[in-house]
This record gives C-alpha cells, sequence and structure tokens, in this order.
C-alpha cells in the first residue's frame, strides 16, 4: 500500500491487474481517499468456453484450467455491481487496445462510496 500510496503521491498512475473482489476493491478506495485519485474498478467478464479457450493459449505454467470456472461462480456470488462487468467475449485477444480504451474513457467504471 506504501508504494501505490507514494506514486499516487508522485502523480504516477497506479494500475493493479489482478483477481480482486468488490470488498477488496473497496478496501483500496477507503485506503487511498486522503490522495487525490479515483480508483476504476473493472472485471474483464466472458462466457465459460471462452474463458477456457483463452486460457488454454496460455503457456501451460500460466493455465488455470478448472479454477477459471470457479473464479466465474465466486464472482457471480461476491454481487459485482453490473456497472463494473466489461463483457469482452466478442474482443479478440489481439484487440487488447480496444478494452484499454473503454475503461479509460468510461467513467462509470469508477468506484463510488
Amino acid at each position: 500500500m506504501s508504494l501505490t500510496k507514494n506514486f499516487i503521491l508522485n502523480d504516477i498512475d497506479v494500475v493493479i491487474d489482478y483477481v480482486t473482489f468488490p470488498d477488496e476493491a473497496y478496501w483500496l478506495k477507503d485506503n487511498l481517499k486522503v490522495l487525490p485519485c479515483h480508483v476504476v474498478y473493472v472485471v474483464l467478464w466472458t462466457d465459460p468456453e471462452t474463458l477456457l479457450k483463452r486460457d488454454s493459449l496460455r503457456l501451460p505454467e500460466y493455465q488455470m484450467g478448472e479454477r477459471c470456472l470457479i473464479l466465474i461462480e465466486e464472482f457471480k456470488e461476491a454481487g459485482v455491481n453490473n456497472k463494473h462487468l466489461l463483457n469482452t467475449s466478442q474482443q479478440k485477444i489481439d484487440a487488447i487496445h480496444l478494452v484499454i480504451t473503454e475503461i479509460m474513457d468510461n467513467r462509470h467504471y469508477l468506484l463510488a462510496d
């Protein structure tokens, strides 16, 4: 957390690319509320078949296999607000720049109080 705060205080954007559930995102927001920053929370979402297909494209040591499907259920149970879901089912792997642009340009992913 101190590294994140230091970056923000030095006007450096911070991107946390990690499996994060809503309660963890709100924890982060609460811990950064005294700083001049916004927390953007986006869950990249797709259907189970596409998820498993994309997972199979990773190097074997980075594949999650059935854990991908378990995470889908865990996110559903966590009650992620639909406004934080970005459906990437129709996106091609090489179109990641479109996903990044959507996240950067769409303010509805901002984590509200």
